[in-house]
Order: C-alpha cells, then sequence, then structure tokens
C-alpha cells in the first residue's frame, strides 16, 4: 500500500518532524481538493508543485544545510517516498540548486525537447515572463535568486530589471 511506511519502526529524530510533514500533507491534500472553476487546467496542480518543492526543500536543509536530521532517518525519507531522491541530487550539483522539480528539465515534456522555459534566466527572456505551464514557476534559474512562483510576479519583474541593468552596465563598461 502506498502508506505502508506509516506500519514501519521509524528511525531516530522522526518525532522531530512529524509534525511538519504532517503539515505539509495536510496543506497538500487542500491543494488537490481546492476547487479550481475559473482556472486553466494547467493551473489547478500549481499549488501541488509548489508544495511538493517546499516540503523537499524543507528535507533537503535539515539534512544537507543544518545537519538536523541523521543519515538513517534521511535514507527512511528517500526510500518511503516521503522526500524526492533525484530532486535532492539534483539540488546538489552546481546549477540545479533552485531547480522547482524534475520535471522543469525533463526534455520530453516541452517543445523541441528542451527543458522548461523557467530555467531561462529572467534576462534573458525576449520581455515575456510567464510562468511555466506545467509547474507555475516563473523562473528556477540560478542567478534569479530561487523559485519565484506565479504569484510573485512583481518580484520576477523586479528580478528581470536588475539582471538587464547589470547586463547593459556590463556592456558600457566593455566599451
Amino acid at each position: 500500500s502506498k502508506f505502508a511506511w506509516m506500519r514501519k519502526k521509524k528511525p531516530a529524530g522522526w518525532e522531530l518532524i512529524e509534525s511538519t510533514l504532517d503539515e505539509y500533507e495536510q496543506k497538500m491534500k487542500d491543494a488537490v481538493n481546492d476547487p479550481h472553476e475559473g482556472r486553466r487546467k494547467c493551473e489547478s496542480n500549481w499549488m501541488v508543485h509548489r508544495l511538493h518543492y517546499e516540503k523537499n526543500r524543507y528535507i533537503y536543509d535539515l539534512r544537507y544545510r543544518r545537519d538536523a536530521i541523521s543519515k538513517e532517518l534521511y535514507r527512511f525519507l528517500v526510500d518511503n517516498k516521503i522526500a524526492d531522491g533525484p530532486l535532492h541530487c539534483k539540488w546538489r550539483k552546481s546549477g540545479f540548486e533552485t531547480l522547482c522539480s524534475m520535471g522543469a528539465i525533463r526534455q520530453g515534456d516541452h517543445n523541441f525537447s528542451t527543458t522548461s522555459i523557467c530555467r531561462v534566466p529572467l534576462a534573458k527572456r525576449q520581455d515575456k515572463i510567464s510562468p511555466c505551464t506545467a509547474t507555475g514557476c516563473i523562473s528556477c534559474a540560478s542567478g534569479d535568486g530561487g523559485p519565484i512562483w506565479w504569484d510573485q510576479f512583481d518580484k520576477a519583474l523586479e528580478v528581470a530589471a536588475r539582471a538587464k541593468q547589470k547586463g547593459g552596465q556590463k556592456r558600457v563598461l566593455e566599451a
């Protein structure tokens, strides 16, 4: 069964993160059951992708940034699919530190067998800033300061303006 891990013996430290994981699970259920009238079909899954990212970033930070959970507990979370192991592996690689989801880099899911639009830095886009239709991420390129989601459009415009200004200053200095 999907929740067979609930019957398994939990490693030490489980009680420290259990309440937070339960909160994420409840938010996920609410996002799935949220009415989607008035939204495009693709928009109904955006909150699910964002919550998946936030839960996994929480677990990743506990293990690799703060070293607050044991290797055994982390392995338990990955083995029982509570944490997304492949996403965590990508986050450890240079250039993928802020990747929003594995779907953003899966080449078969996008036009011309490339990656998602959210992987293109905001400064390099041609005046079109819009979220990825699959995930709702506007930008998860490394230079843009972390994932910028569909409800943070003003932040995306600020980041794009700053990046384009810096690009313009570099060209003036080179001339």
